[in-house]
């Protein structure tokens, strides 16, 4: 692309940046961490079956070119898939048009040989895009596809990894459930001149570009709430006994560390069932689970207390069609449409934790006390999720992010301090993987999904562990857990997530082999 625009310009002289619209509070932050190198980008991949006429060695080309096709049609309806960045490094950003998106540069091909070597081949691709510092902000969009595959197999797996900036973790999955509704859909007149040398034409992308959060929805908030948070970013920093001082803020390298578990459906259906019965979920088990994880993992003197986070999907508190933007769709709209509530498992509460860890360890059934534990702390968890949840809009941290006046100044302040968040559970629920067309043409050989994962670069300043949850209907259950090398120790990252698993397995059902742990 950027040689299609570099040709264009040497013709008619340099261009105008087409600013769409500034960016909005959210965007700007994690605009200012990207250009602080205190974040880097997000993924979510899904293995595809690939119809059976189009597996085949020899069909590969025509493989690249469905895929290709599919792609562009995803980068035609999602506006954010096919802007530049203008002044990423600044206090006012924008999201400017774009004249072509090139393929060529935004999606590669890999080839797996032999089997054996697929997870760790796949494992490098990913770590290395979702480490990867997007450059060209101004000329080219600001993510990345790589598809990876074994010749002849009949899956492929699809990464999608991308600039914070322009959207939030749900995006990803929407990402996917529109790429598998292209795949699926029949061909299109226009399908020949869509793509000239895998190019896709692309001006005009700001008709219906999607607005700032803030813009979709009001956020109000109270007097009060705002002199607090303007008193808590401007008074010294003191230490406190939640804060991840086991984790000490380390400017670089960026480098990510992951691990990822993933979870039988079978034994995923008995833990949801087992959470409903104590009045919580999926996300509040985990952070139940965690809590107890770290609390055994580390002594009094290092971790006193813990903070951790879950991300807010609010997409459901924004109304579709409002006046101003009439074809709006938050629910099927790639943004940044999230907020955050946190969690403090204070000093009183961890130390109540480590005590029942250690009467757990001299009982001949301590699971049983533990467990009783994770519950507890499980149900505060979701009855936090669910106090933010009810109040929706109201007294939201996203009102309250307008009081900032330079999110570099302000991330690079953040750096100075001991780190707030011990860890984040970002759960993006189910993704649909069924192909949604008649029993003929799916009998005929459709694309699905059967599995996904979701992935995170390390936080340099935010949470010190990432933990990542997706599921594809029907299908396994896979966390992802990511951590910046040399900050979190490799051998307490690898312990959290081998606990987690133990403990899904063993409140889900007692068959061991219901859970897998890769490296």
């Amino acid at each position: 692309m950027a040689a299609t625009n570099s040709s264009h310009q040497a013709a008619t002289g340099p261009q105008k940046p087409r600013v769409i619209r500034k960016l909005g509070n959210i965007e700007l932050l994690h605009a200012a961490l990207h250009a602080l190198d205190q974040y880097a980008g997000t993924g979510v991949a899904c293995h595809y079956v690939v119809p059976e006429h189009l597996a085949a060695v020899a069909r590969r080309d025509e493989l690249q070119q469905t895929l290709d096709l599919a792609i562009a049609r995803t980068v035609r309806q999602h506006p954010v898939l096919r802007v530049g960045i203008l002044r990423e490094d600044s206090r006012k950003p924008a999201f400017i048009e774009l004249d072509t998106v090139d393929l060529g540069q935004q999606v590669e091909w890999h080839v797996v040989g032999a089997p054996q070597d697929y997870d760790t081949n796949s494992r490098a691709i990913l770590n290395r895009l979702i480490d990867g510092k997007y450059s060209d902000l101004e000329t080219r969009p600001s993510w990345n596809i790589a598809l990876v595959r074994r010749d002849g197999a009949r899956t492929l797996e699809v990464m999608f990894v991308w600039h914070h900036a322009i959207a939030d973790g749900m995006s990803g999955k929407i990402f996917h459930e529109t790429l598998l509704q292209h795949l699926n859909a029949p061909k299109g007149t226009d399908d020949e001149a869509l793509l000239k040398n895998r190019v896709l034409k692309v001006s005009g992308s700001a008709h219906n570009f999607p607005p700032p959060m803030e813009k979709m929805v009001k956020y109000p908030f109270s007097i009060g709430l705002a002199v607090s948070t303007i008193y808590n970013m401007l008074k010294p920093s003191k230490h406190q006994e939640t804060q991840a001082m086991w984790a000490p803020i380390r400017a670089g390298p960026c480098k990510t560390e992951l691990r990822r578990i993933t979870v039988a459906d079978s034994t995923l259906q008995m833990v949801l069932i087992a959470c409903r019965r104590h009045k919580t979920t999926l996300t509040g088990l985990l952070h139940g689970i965690i809590l107890v994880s770290m609390a055994s993992q580390l002594l009094q003197q290092q971790a006193p207390g813990f903070v951790g986070r879950t991300p807010i999907n609010m997409r459901a508190f924004t109304p579709p069609s409002p006046p101003e933007y009439p074809k709006l769709q938050p629910a099927e709209t790639m943004a940044n449409i999230v907020s955050v509530t946190d969690h403090e498992f204070d000093v009183d509460l961890v130390a109540y934790v480590r005590n029942q860890i250690q009467r757990a360890s001299a009982e001949t059934d301590g699971r049983s006390t533990l467990a009783e534990v994770i519950w507890s702390s499980a149900t505060t968890a979701r009855h936090e999720i669910r106090k933010a949840v009810d109040l929706g809009v109201k007294d939201n941290p996203v009102g309250l992010m307008c009081l900032v006046p330079d999110w570099r100044e302000h991330n690079k302040s953040d750096a100075k301090k001991p780190r707030h968040l011990s860890w984040v559970v970002t759960n993006l629920g189910v993704l649909d993987g069924a192909a949604n067309v008649d029993g003929a043409e799916k009998d005929a050989g459709a694309w699905s999904v059967e599995r996904a994962s979701f992935s995170t670069s390390a936080q340099v300043t935010g949470p010190a562990i990432g933990v990542c949850p997706i599921a594809v209907k029907g299908g396994k259950l896979c966390l992802d857990f990511c951590w910046q090398v040399g900050v979190v120790d490799t051998a307490l990252g690898e312990r959290l997530a081998s606990s987690v698993e133990d403990w899904l397995a063993y409140l889900g059902t007692k068959d061991e082999g219901a859970c897998e742990v890769t490296q």
